[in-house]
């Protein structure tokens, strides 16, 4: 057995080198990243004099494990050790203390509220590491506080706008105002925050970055950061490094920037925090939201949307989070689906004022056809639907992908098709055969347009690819299928993007709502209304968030199973399934209150470190998914 190190020089001998250990606190407490979810733990490494000086609490080493080498973070620096056969820490990666303790303390919270290992969330946080390190002395910081002007009155009343430039710690909710240029108010709201203290931003996709970014660049000229996942490595570690220690006054960022870490008095604001690119994809699958209600007390929190999610609606109520009114509130001409005007109408008096957007739900052509005569269901061969991509293209199956060439109806023979589901491709057709005059453009995912001040052009979108800009028109269509489609989150989706929409629309601009007048959604829109009591109700009734916790177990049909019988004996959890998903895989919901969410976090974690260590399948877990 080989005695403890103590706090006097000593020599450590390996067959590949030998060591001399630092004097002071020679001993590091590593959390190590293991190759098994069942091995992470916090291991013992001495620290040899020559790194000693870097080896401090927070920074990313180099370390072996077993017989492989991998990362690991100090977390603290002692003077003794009761393990034995200590290895030595092999380097430092980074510059030291890269991981700030206010940091580890908020990744450790997160891994407490949606389970998994502790590098599985700090991974998220972490830039790839060049080799070749850094001269950060070269890069500019300037360490100042902004002294910007901030005209809020625009916008807000008085009372509202001195709660946003007070210094006082604030926990708030905003949403966009109507007919003004878009983001206006929220660049207003970061230079007033700026003025006081650091801000973070954290957008939702890169478009939203991107947007969000340039109209930054504008007005604050030093100490602005981006950290932006598409850089090289080399432009994203460094501008991690700025972000994380060089006290910038504003940083923008997606979602893996919501652990930066951010000094006293800071705000943290959110944009639209319910679209689902604030939710990340690795396990444990925590979102910007909720880890930004983490953080210490001394931070603000601002969420800004268009209308807020209803786990932050739910805050409000509390009184947790205050809900700060827009004062701006502008006038708008509504139509539909059973009113007087047509979408065509609207469209046609739009076009004198402006340019004008119709939101659908759908790409493609003809999504869903029937047959022309007998009204029966186009279906392939093999069962599975048949649509039509393009114009005169030959229909094609959503399962196999066959063609059908000569489409003919199964049932009556008959060779024309009657469309029921029109993409956008579709509704392009149609418009630019009613306006021949006007230029109809098409934005999605894969191309966005661009618009610029004093054109008349007729854009069609589907949601998340609208040009941002303001409307002189605006049609809603799709609004059924939109609102009923079968995901936990349709109905919410579709409030968020229509008054979304709505707020780019100038003053006095007509607006297509394509739902009935009697409809809850229009009602609201026609109040401008934009909390929804009764959705925040239906959750509640169904036990499921922002009033319950709830965790989605997906894996090998067998072991799903299992879990599930030994789970209904504690008699402590709702269960729902579980169901067959596909061939050999099944999925079971876990509903929990929010009161007992830690046990069941903790359970999750024991079984899967259990399973670890028996060398068996792992079952997927996410808790609060963001559909399930």
């Amino acid at each position: 057995m080989v005695a403890p190190l103590k706090l006097k020089r000593e020599k450590i001998f390996s067959k590949a080198k030998s060591y001399e250990f630092s004097e002071i606190s020679p001993i590091a407490k590593v959390l190590v990243n293991t190759p098994v979810t069942h091995l992470e733990a916090i291991y013992d490494y001495f620290v040899p004099k020559e790194i000693s000086q870097k080896a401090l609490v927070g920074s990313i080493v180099k370390v072996e494990f077993g017989k492989q080498f991998t990362q690991g973070v100090i977390v603290d620096r002692i003077d003794q050790s009761d393990e034995v056969n200590i290895k030595p820490i092999l380097g430092v990666l980074g510059i030291p203390g890269m991981v700030n303790k206010n940091v580890i303390a908020h990744i450790s919270a997160t891994r407490d509220r949606f389970g998994g290992g502790f590098w599985d969330v700090l991974n998220s946080h972490l830039p790839s590491i060049p080799l070749r390190e850094l001269n950060l002395n070269s890069i500019e910081r300037d360490g100042k506080r902004s002294n910007l002007k901030v005209d809020l009155t625009k916008f807000l009343e008085k009372s509202a706008a001195e709660i946003i430039c007070n210094q006082e710690i604030i926990r708030c909710a905003i949403h966009d105002p109507s007919g003004a240029k878009p983001y206006e108010l929220l660049v207003e709201i970061i230079k007033a925050r700026a003025n006081i203290g650091q801000v973070l931003i954290i957008c939702s996709d890169f478009r939203e970055f991107d947007y969000v970014a340039n109209l930054l660049s504008q007005v604050i000229t030093l100490n602005f950061v981006k950290i932006d996942t598409r850089d090289n490595k080399t432009d994203r570690y460094t501008n991690f490094l700025l972000a994380n220690t060089s006290g910038a006054s504003v940083i923008l960022a997606n979602r893996s920037g919501v652990f930066t870490n951010l000094e006293e008095k800071s705000t943290v604001i959110v944009l639209n925090d319910f679209d689902q690119s604030h939710y990340e994809k690795r396990k444990p699958g925590w979102n910007s939201r909720d880890v930004s209600l983490l953080r210490s007390h001394d931070t603000t929190l601002i969420f800004y949307s268009a209308v807020a999610s209803l786990e932050i609606q739910r805050l409000i109520n509390t009184g947790w989070i205050k809900e700060i009114p827009i004062s701006n509130l502008i006038k708008h001409t509504f139509s539909v689906l059973d009113g007087r005007d047509s979408d065509l109408a609207v469209i046609r008096k739009s076009l004198k004022n402006g340019n004008v957007l119709i939101s659908v739900a759908d790409k493609g052509y003809a999504n869903v056809f029937l047959c022309a005569k007998c009204r029966n269901l186009a279906l392939c061969d093999c069962g599975g639907k048949l649509q039509i991509k393009e114009k005169a293209a030959a229909p094609v199956c959503k399962l196999c992908d066959s063609q059908s060439k000569n489409w003919k109806c199964k049932y009556c023979l008959a060779d024309r098709p009657y469309v029921i589901a029109k993409g956008m491709d579709r509704t392009a057709e149609e418009i630019g055969k009613a306006f021949p005059g006007v230029e109809v453009l098409i934005s999605n995912s894969e191309h966005v347009v661009q618009l610029r001040e004093g054109e008349v052009k007729i854009v069609i979108s589907t949601r998340g690819a609208e040009p941002v800009s303001n409307y002189a028109g605006l049609i809603l269509l799709d609004g059924e299928k939109m609102y009923n489609q079968p995901y936990l989150r349709a109905e919410e989706l579709t409030r968020q993007n229509w008054f979304g929409l709505i707020s780019r629309v100038v003053a006095d601009g007509d607006i297509y709502l394509s739902l009935l007048n009697n409809h809850p959604l229009v009602q609201d829109v026609i109040r401008n209304e934009r909390k929804s009591q009764e959705l925040l109700n239906q959750r509640e009734a169904a036990k499921l968030t922002p009033f319950y916790r709830v965790c989605v177990i997906s894996g090998e049909t067998m072991a799903v199973n299992e879990f599930a019988n030994n789970l209904q004996k504690l008699a402590t959890f709702l269960i729902v399934g579980p169901s067959e998903v596909s061939k050999n895989q099944s999925k079971l919901i876990i509903k929990t209150t929010l009161e007992t969410s830690s046990n069941l976090v903790e359970l999750i974690d024991e079984v899967t470190r259990l399973q670890s260590i028996k060398g068996r399948d792992i079952f997927d877990f996410r808790f609060d998914p963001y559909d399930l």
